[in-house]
């Protein structure tokens, strides 16, 4: 079960009539409005994750309506429905930020679907927000630890190079907290909201340490039976650690 609230927007009553009825029965608080204006008011006052928008209405219509919900609240997931072909509004809406569409006659097992995949991605979103924040908690220069006068120049290196996009290079022995300061570089630096990708490079066999590092197309070698990320690229907007890379 995925409880949560869901608004409804459509000008024909049958279809919210349907709609409310099978979501009901999902354990969801179902809010409805028939035109665009009433779907608005009611995003103000009752915050739903999910709205169900029909993309054809009489006053607004629901590209105007996706684009006025994105601006009051980017996290409310929109799922469009239409009953027309109209592939260009679709793609339209796909880009002002619609979660998905749905065509009509509604089949209600993808409209379930995709309301709890919307919901689970939400959740995802704030988990890893919240992670995030964790992290660069936990990763603040003060929270590193270590008095000594040689730790004391090591925070200043930090604060040297965490503000620039200077390739940086992390001397010491095994167990001295090279990965640490390289969290701390990232989490207190200019890509903080990038992803922190970390990578040993001692354990890669030599064979494998292109693919990993640079990924592979399908079919690229044998055993290659899918495209897959090398470590640069998921690392992209964000830092990319190779650790013992002596």
């Amino acid at each position: 079960m995925y409880p949560g609230r869901i608004l409804l927007v459509d000008d024909e009553s049958h279809v919210l009539e349907l709609l409310s009825v099978a979501l009901e029965d999902e354990g969801y608080r179902i809010l409805t409005a028939n035109n665009g204006r009433k779907a608005l008011d009611q995003l103000k006052k009752e915050e739903p994750q999910v709205v169900l928008l029909d993309i054809r209405m009489p006053d607004l219509d629901g590209v105007e309506v996706l684009r006025q919900i994105k601006e009051i609240n980017k996290a409310t997931s929109v799922i469009m429905m239409t009953a027309y072909g109209a592939m260009d509004t679709v793609v339209k809406a796909m880009q002002l930020g619609a979660y998905d569409y749905l065509t009509k006659p509604l089949d209600l097992k993808k409209v379930k679907v995709l309301i709890r995949r919307a919901l689970e991605a939400q959740e995802l979103t704030r988990e890893i927000a919240s992670l995030r924040s964790e992290l660069k908690e936990k990763y603040q220069l003060e929270k590193v630890v270590g008095k000594h006068p040689k730790m004391l120049e090591v925070y200043k290196m930090i604060g040297r190079v965490m503000d620039n996009k200077a390739t940086v290079l992390i001397i010491g022995e095994t167990g001295t907290g090279k990965e640490i300061v390289a969290r701390a570089v990232h989490f207190n630096g200019l890509f903080k909201d990038g992803p922190f990708v970390a990578i040993d490079c001692a354990s890669l066999p030599q064979d494998l340490l292109e693919s990993e590092l640079f990924g592979h197309e399908k079919g690229a070698f044998t055993g290659a039976i899918t495209q897959k990320m090398g470590k640069f690229e998921l690392a992209d907007k964000g830092s990319l650690f190779l650790d013992e890379i002596g």
